[in-house]
């Protein structure tokens, strides 16, 4: 079954998995802003999502990229997004009912399925830019986990030609 699911693609196996519609959003397509505005609501829904990197290294197979961080031919699962707001000095967490802005630094976390492997860029889990109450706010530790963040300006120039949502609300 599931277990030796190898290769396929995201948007079918998220509908199998859970039977919900799922929605393939193309971040090549419409603007940056629409595709945060996706991310941040399939994440306040609790839907599932995922995104898929096109061919980093150019072999053609899911080689890791060890300068960047991160395979190609790859799927990772989207697990939040949050925007990082400097509030007097202290960066924290856009907290919700607080506006939006572009000029505030967004992040995506992701989890790459072997449960290592990470990014290497701002906001990987050694990076400078986190502080220890941002680390507890978003809830990552610098280990190899699978589990990373990164800007959402990289995230659409290496992760995500496509992003996939399934409604968890049908």
């Amino acid at each position: 079954g599931f277990l030796n699911m190898n290769g396929g693609r995201i948007r079918e196996a998220l509908h199998d998995l859970t039977g919900a519609p799922a929605i393939t959003y193309f971040t090549r397509e419409g603007r940056p802003e629409e595709h945060w505005n996706n991310i941040i609501d399939g994440d306040r829904r609790h839907y599932i999502m995922a995104a898929g990197t096109d061919d980093i290294s150019g072999t053609g197979n899911d080689a890791f990229n060890d300068k960047v961080g991160l395979s190609g031919n790859h799927a990772y699962s989207l697990l939040a997004a949050y925007e990082i707001i400097n509030d007097r000095g202290n960066k924290r967490v856009l907290r919700e009912g607080e506006p939006s802005n572009p000029n505030n630094e967004r992040i995506v976390k992701l989890r790459n399925p072997w449960g290592e492997k990470e990014w290497k860029g701002d906001w990987s889990d050694n990076s400078s830019k986190w502080t220890p109450q941002l680390r507890n706010e978003v809830k990552i530790k610098n280990e190899e986990d699978g589990i990373f963040c990164m800007p959402f300006a990289d995230f659409t120039d290496f992760i995500a030609p496509m992003i996939f949502t399934a409604r968890s609300d049908v």
